[in-house]
């Protein structure tokens, strides 16, 4: 037996040195989990995000002023809080920033939102019981009340603060102290049980971003849960080594998304994570940052989108999800590229795209060793240029990141003959009545999204579509005119 395992280690590594291009997390595949599977107590639960209108702080000068600021916006999550616990909710999820902005705050100014949270692995602490332990932990009083008084699990978003001295920490900022981006999560009962500090910042340069990826999940009767933030899902540590190496059910996702469309709308991502990862996801974001939802790997149980009103979503959702079957017959990519293919620019990656005939076809585009082939059928054509699009590299415009990418989209030009497609469509008058998307990805990492056009608006195409193996496919079509259907595929290795 020690001498199989060894073999797998050494073609493994094997695999590492010859450069395999999906091979530099392999070992996940061979390697035991770090924790078995959950035993389920409660096949269902009722879960709810919070997606919410920030009120912002003006020019805050002292510690009084940040603690006026916050604690308006945690009597909006206390009533939130107490509407969850009326409804039987088990679980509520609060958004990134929620309490003072972010980004908008310099790192001197957000000190003064910040509070000491002690690590749960080596101090029980319930905030709301033993409210004068610690000193100037007035939010973590606040949440641990709100959890202990509504009879449910809080996960919230808030700025954690440690001081060190550059004599004995050669890495210590120069202002002597860590100020860290930081989820924190209480049980039922109010005590602290999860501190988690952003790996992964979004210029965020009034945080400090911890040495190495911190591992997040808590136990409930409900199923395993890992917790991440926001720009952390881009990214392989921790959001997909938590979630393989734990086996997590559910993702605590407090989010204040940038929106990028075409391929990284806020609601567009979260569903595409959740679907690609095999993971309930539950979502808060900002009411004007791209919205908020929870979301299983079969489907989109309840969202709001961008510019809705902030509001409390609930849906109840099985705790060990479910995932889509594999569609059958899985397509061979056609050897042969369609003619046509043009280059254009999307999201600022340089694509290939060949544009859909009506009626009912197939295409092929390739770029690099990647090709892309989608066949389909028109059922409305409305007009429009739709294209399939392929690219595989180094994304470089939010930040630096490996991708393969197989789109279908409608085709919107920037203006320019030698830029004919690859804009943003916001709109669409054209529907499928059947759609199959795939890609010889060499990652396994690949996440589906859809976006369709419901009266000049971007939506989730929910129960029509599924996804397994590293196809999209729609047997029927979209109710609503289509604006993208996206294979979006992570190299983590390549940055």
């Amino acid at each position: 037996m020690r001498f199989l395992a060894g073999l797998v280690l050494i073609l493994n590594l094997g695999q590492i040195l010859l450069g395999d291009p999906v091979n530099h997390k392999r070992f996940l595949f061979t390697k035991p989990s770090l924790k078995p599977p959950l035993a389920i107590q409660q096949p269902t639960y009722k879960a709810a995000v919070y997606n919410h209108k920030l009120v912002r702080p003006v020019h805050v000068k002292s510690r009084t002023e940040a603690l006026a600021v916050m604690n308006k916006n945690l009597d909006i999550y206390e009533k939130q809080a107490a509407k969850a616990g009326s409804k039987g909710v088990d679980i509520l999820v609060f958004p990134e920033d929620g309490l003072y902005g972010g980004a908008i705050l310099q790192r001197i100014n957000m000190y003064l939102f910040l509070e000491s949270v002690p690590d749960p692995k080596e101090v029980i602490w319930n905030p709301c019981v033993e409210k004068n332990r610690f000193a100037n932990t007035e939010v973590q009083h606040r949440l641990s009340c709100m959890a202990r008084n509504n009879s449910l699990y809080i996960v919230a978003n808030m700025g954690d603060v440690h001081h060190c001295s550059r004599a004995s920490d050669t890495s210590c900022p120069l202002d002597g102290r860590y100020q860290y981006n930081t989820d924190v999560v209480f049980n039922p009962h109010g005590t602290l049980i999860v501190r988690y500090h952003k790996r992964n910042l979004f210029y965020e340069t009034e945080f400090n971003y911890p040495p190495k990826a911190e591992l997040a999940t808590f136990d409930t009767p409900f199923g395993r849960f890992a917790v991440f933030t926001c720009f952390d899902s881009l990214f392989h540590d921790p959001s997909i080594e938590v979630i393989e190496d734990y086996n997590v059910d559910s993702v605590a996702f407090p989010t204040l998304w940038s929106e990028r469309p075409p391929f990284f709308y806020a609601v567009q991502w979260q569903s595409a994570f959740s679907v690609g990862m095999k993971v309930n996801l539950l979502a808060a974001n900002h009411n004007n940052a791209g919205g908020s939802g929870i979301y299983t790997p079969t489907g989109v149980a309840i969202y709001a989108g961008n510019h809705q009103p902030s509001q409390l979503l609930i849906a109840t959702i099985h705790s060990r999800p479910n995932v889509f079957p594999s569609p059958q017959p899985k397509p061979t990519i056609s050897a042969t590229q369609s003619t046509g293919v043009y280059a254009s620019l999307a999201f600022r990656d340089h694509y290939k795209f060949v544009n859909l005939r009506e009626g009912s076809s197939s295409a092929t585009v390739c770029n690099g060793r990647l090709c892309c082939q989608a066949n389909y059928s028109f059922t409305q054509h409305g007009g429009d240029v739709f294209a399939l699009g392929a690219f595989s590299g180094v994304h470089t415009a939010i930040a630096r990141f490996g991708v393969q990418m197989c789109v279908v989209m409608k085709c919107v030009g920037w203006g320019t003959p030698s830029l004919p497609c690859g804009q943003t469509p916001h709109s669409s008058a054209s529907t499928f009545s059947r759609l199959v998307l795939t890609g010889n990805f060499t990652t396994n990492y690949v996440f589906p999204e859809i976006l369709v056009s419901s009266g000049g608006t971007e939506e989730l195409a929910s129960g029509e579509w599924q996804y397994s193996d590293k196809v999209l496919s729609s047997a029927h079509g979209f109710s609503k005119p289509l604006l993208s259907a996206v294979l979006l595929g992570r190299l983590y290795s390549a940055h």
